[in-house]
């Protein structure tokens, strides 16, 4: 017998039906969450990129995601924590800029006055045509102190303010004051001397009575000595074959006001949301920091636009350290995201974040596989690339490997993904392609990343480019070595020193070692006859020999400059 359904169960059923065709055709199913979304990002970031770090996402005032990622002692395994200390490179120039506000705003100074009127001892020409409000917008036009070789090397010894400004209060200026922008660490040093001056007490004292501690900052400090500060992480780099190692030791003191301090992304975060309010500087006052001067700057910010958004940033990098936090103007978002793994792409981190938080597209950390490739065939890729701003590109061939670097940058491993086709090993979502010309030669690159695409001309071949950064270690013997030992001067050097700066070398049967002045003496280990480079930093000497075969003089590129100088004793 046929079972019979009631006109009324059939209408429920009906019914029942049509609202579950409903909720598939029409309502989506849950999706994951930001912090899901972001959480797995920074895992594949972890993974693939190699970050190291702690990052902060905030949406008005509530903080959607605060973890580390990877370790702060990779030796003891310590983890990254929210709790993390981190040294902030030049995230410190916004905290410089606010202490010279609140001194303008008590009175104390003026923006407009000429910095000899709070630093009489400084040069008059140009101390009389420089401002205030010029050193906190990069529009003074002295050169940056910490593109000059001989900071270089003075790295690791403490440096008093004085001592800093010693480098560059004598050199010309870049270009007329107000003119022109060029970011100078240069003038955030001066005004931490300003700061000094005029408050009649140390440029952290006053930070920490004015600023740090009424905003409750109290894991955010100076960092003077690396091992008195505890939940510190240690810094790491990336070698030439791709490894992470141990970051070069710096004296904090070398940065000074612009870019000394350390902190934890949880204090920063507590400034940041600060400054939506009245409660370290008047709303009048913030609104000066976020106006954009040239070049997009405002006082120790750029401000730019993203996603049709109105962006806020700054990156801090500092040997072992990188840093950078974004601040979304109209939508009170906050990206925190602080690396001691000094090569990772904080920036594209930060971008990548943000896109997830507004519904942007953004492109996940990718896994791709290298194929093998030919060494012979790499070879015809090395050169050296120019591009429109004057930015010079190298690439080289080392042990069958392909490296590419920037002057006075690390360098960093290529791997090939097809003819002529090639992506970083520390970030594989950054591709860098080759072009030929009509003769199938190569004459150009592109970089291409999320969201910029670059082109290079290639104006030197592999030769050239081997001539100029081969780093092959060169056996000489302990006689041959000794010939270089002795007294040398420089012909001219910029700064205080004019011509009173001596370079001297000294003989170690494997290698030779050599020092600046008072400066540490570092190894240099030669790569041919005359030519001695240093294992991790970018510089090498050269040095010229006479028809008899004795050294003369030398040519020391360090830092993309080159400076001479004449032997004068054995």
């Amino acid at each position: 017998m046929a079972r019979v359904f009631s006109p009324m169960f059939q209408s429920i059923s009906t019914a029942l039906i049509l609202f579950l065709m409903f909720l598939i055709l029409f309502v989506p199913l849950r999706s994951e969450s930001r912090y899901e979304r972001m959480d797995e990002y920074l895992n594949l970031a972890n993974e693939l990129w190699r970050f190291n770090g702690t990052v902060l996402v905030a949406d008005r005032g509530e903080i959607l995601l605060c973890r580390g990622y990877g370790f702060s002692n990779k030796d003891f395994g310590q983890p990254n924590t929210p709790q993390t200390r981190f040294f902030i490179g030049s995230i410190t120039k916004q905290f410089t800029a606010a202490a010279i506000l609140a001194l303008r705003n008590d009175s104390l100074l003026n923006l407009d006055s000429p910095i000899i009127k709070y630093l009489p001892d400084y040069t008059p020409d140009p101390g009389r045509r420089i401002t205030i409000r010029h050193l906190l917008t990069h529009t003074s036009g002295i050169p940056n102190y910490t593109d000059d070789p001989e900071i270089v090397l003075m790295r690791t010894e403490p440096l008093t303010p004085d001592d800093i400004i010693s480098f560059f209060r004598n050199r010309p200026l870049e270009f007329e004051p107000g003119t022109s922008f060029q970011y100078s660490n240069s003038g955030y040093i001066l005004l931490g001397k300003i700061i000094e001056t005029v408050s009649g007490q140390s440029y952290e004292a006053f930070l920490h009575r004015r600023i740090l501690k009424p905003a409750g900052m109290l894991s955010t400090g100076y960092g003077r000595r690396e091992s008195g500060i505890p939940d510190r992480a240690d810094g790491y780099t990336i070698d030439q074959s791709g490894n992470i190692i141990n970051a070069l030791p710096i004296d904090f003191s070398v940065m000074f006001s612009a870019g000394a301090l350390y902190s934890t992304v949880l204090d920063i975060y507590r400034w940041d949301s600060l400054l939506y309010t009245d409660a370290i500087l008047n709303r009048a006052t913030i609104a000066e920091i976020f106006t954009p001067s040239q070049h997009n700057y405002g006082y120790g910010w750029y401000i730019d636009s993203l996603f049709e958004r109105r962006l806020a940033f700054h990156g801090g990098f500092l040997d072992g350290f990188n840093a950078v936090l974004y601040r979304w103007l109209d939508d009170s978002v906050s990206v925190i995201v602080f690396s001691n793994e000094d090569e990772a792409p904080v920036a594209k981190i930060a971008r990548g974040l943000s896109a997830i938080k507004f519904d942007e597209p953004y492109e996940r950390p990718l896994r791709r596989r290298a194929i093998k490739a030919n060494p012979k065939k790499l070879r015809e890729y090395a050169g050296v690339y120019k591009y429109e701003d004057e930015t010079y590109q190298f690439i080289s061939l080392h042990e069958d490997t392909l490296y590419t670097n920037f002057r006075g940058m690390p360098r960093q491993v290529l791997l090939p993904l097809s003819r002529d086709n090639f992506f970083y090993a520390s970030d594989n979502n950054k591709l860098l392609s080759f072009g030929r010309n009509d003769k199938g030669i190569i004459d150009h690159l592109h970089i291409t990343d999320d969201i910029y695409f670059l082109t290079a001309l290639r104006i030197f071949g592999p030769d050239t480019a081997a001539l100029m950064l081969d780093r092959t270690p060169f056996l000489l013997d302990a006689a041959s070595l000794g010939k270089f030992a002795g007294l040398y001067k420089f012909d001219s050097v910029a700064g205080n020193f004019e011509d009173s700066l001596f370079l001297q070398v000294e003989n170690r049967e494997e290698h030779l070692e050599i020092s600046i002045g008072n400066g540490e003496a570092v190894a240099v280990y030669p790569n041919s006859s005359i030519r001695f480079f240093h294992y991790s930093a970018d510089f090498q000497i050269t040095f010229h020999l006479d028809e008899q075969g004795a050294p003369v003089g030398f040519l020391l590129e360090i830092a993309g400059k080159i400076l001479h100088g004449t032997k004068i004793n054995k």
